[in-house]
């Protein structure tokens, strides 16, 4: 069984459940409605592993700032190695991955997953 946990911006566990799913792309609603029940709203941002990501899960930031990972953290602390933080607007024609990788590139989230 694999264990949900959302965290919130100070690394607080704001809701959790079991499931016996083999990832966590369908598990997103629920925690967010978990979060609303146990913590009485949602949180004003919330980091996710890359068992969330998918482009649907990425549309539901729309009450909240998602941060979900979309590589393996060795991955990502590579690509943070062999570039500089991206800088200035995000290019028009960029896809929701492209995005949220420009997005964990960024100095504001570096560390952060």
């Amino acid at each position: 069984m694999g264990k949900q946990q959302q965290i919130a911006r100070l690394q607080v566990i704001v809701a959790q459940g079991l499931t016996n799913q083999e990832n966590d792309l369908k598990q997103l609603a629920p925690m967010l409605k978990s979060c609303k029940v146990q913590a009485g709203c949602l949180p004003d941002e919330m980091l996710l592993d890359t068992g969330y990501w998918s482009e649907g899960n990425a549309a539901m930031g729309q009450e909240l700032e998602l941060t979900i990972a979309t590589k393996k953290d060795w991955k990502t602390r590579k690509a943070l190695a062999e570039c500089d933080a991206p800088r200035g607007r995000p290019k028009n024609n960029l896809t929701k991955k492209e995005l949220m990788e420009r997005k964990l590139l960024t100095k504001k989230r570096q560390g952060s997953l």
